[in-house]
């Protein structure tokens, strides 16, 4: 069983509606001095965020707007759940190791 991650949101596109200084919250110049393994998503248009990181893994959720999109590299995995998500984490990490 994994034990929890921190989970972050990024404010990939400046929002004024976003939440600042919480605990939860990215913002893109903080975002681009850290490391991930993983990331969720649900839109093509934001996965240009992940070039700077090659080794990431993303868990593309499935939605309506993604269906036809192409995955960049074959790091990206759809996903139709977050139980699904949770199971394809738990795979990379035990062959991983």
């Amino acid at each position: 069983m994994l034990s929890r991650a921190k989970l972050y949101c990024l404010n990939k596109y400046g929002r004024d509606s976003f939440i600042r200084n919480s605990d939860f919250n990215l913002e893109l110049e903080d975002y681009y001095s850290m490391k991930f393994d993983f990331a969720v998503e649900d839109s093509p248009m934001a996965f240009r965020f992940f070039e700077h990181l090659p080794e990431l893994k993303v868990m593309v959720y499935n939605r309506p707007w993604n269906q036809e999109c192409e995955f960049p590299t074959a790091n990206f995995c759809r996903c139709s759940d977050w139980n699904r998500i949770r199971e394809q984490v738990e795979h990379i990490l035990k062959i991983s190791s």
